[in-house]
C-alpha cells in the first residue's frame, strides 16, 4: 500500500505470517518501531526501509509522521483482528481430543502445515496473517462439521 505523507511518499508491505505472529506474541502494541522493517520510504527512485535509524532521521520529516506510519503499518498488518471472530469448537470435541503442541512452531503454522493447507515456506514469506488466520479458520469449520458428522452416525 502506497501512501503520502508529509513531503514523502511511503509503502506498507504486509508482514508474512509467521513473523507477523511472532511480532504479535511479543506484545507488539507495545513496541510499534518492530513494524519499520515492513515500511519503506521513497527517495529518489528507491524504496528504503524504515529499519535503520539513519534512514529514520534523514527520510522521515518528524516523528509525529513516523508514528502515523507505524500505527498505519500496524493496521493494515493486524487491523483484520479487531472484528476478527473464530468458530465455537463444541464442547463434545474439545473434551474428546487433546493436541500435543511443538515447542519450537508456533500452533497455528503446525496446524495449517500438518494439514497441508499452506507450507512452511509460505507462511514464512508469502502469507500475511490474516491469510493464515482465514486458512484456520477453514480447517476449524472443516474439523467441526467432519466431528458432527462422526456424532449424527
Amino acid at each position: 500500500m502506497i501512501i503520502s505523507l508529509g513531503k514523502r511518499k511511503y509503502r506498507l508491505d504486509k508482514i508474512p505470517a509467521i513473523p507477523a505472529k511472532e511480532l504479535l506474541d511479543k506484545s507488539l502494541t507495545n513496541e510499534l518501531s518492530a513494524l519499520r522493517s515492513y515500511v519503506f520510504v521513497q527517495d529518489k527512485g528507491d524504496w528504503l526501509p524504515l529499519s535503520d535509524d539513519t534512514t529514520v532521521v534523514e527520510l522521515v520529516d518528524d516523528w509525529e509522521v513516523l508514528t502515523q506510519l507505524e500505527l498505519k503499518s500496524y493496521e493494515y498488518n493486524y487491523g483484520f483482528l479487531s472484528t476478527w471472530k473464530t468458530a465455537t469448537v463444541p464442547p463434545s470435541m474439545s473434551a474428546k481430543f487433546k493436541a500435543v503442541e511443538s515447542k519450537y512452531v508456533d500452533p497455528v503454522v503446525t496446524a495449517l502445515v500438518s494439514n497441508n493447507l499452506a507450507s512452511y515456506k509460505e507462511l514464512r514469506d508469502d502469507y500475511s496473517l490474516e491469510e493464515a488466520f482465514k486458512l484456520l479458520d477453514i480447517l476449524t469449520v472443516t474439523k467441526i462439521n467432519e466431528h458432527k458428522a462422526q456424532e449424527a452416525t
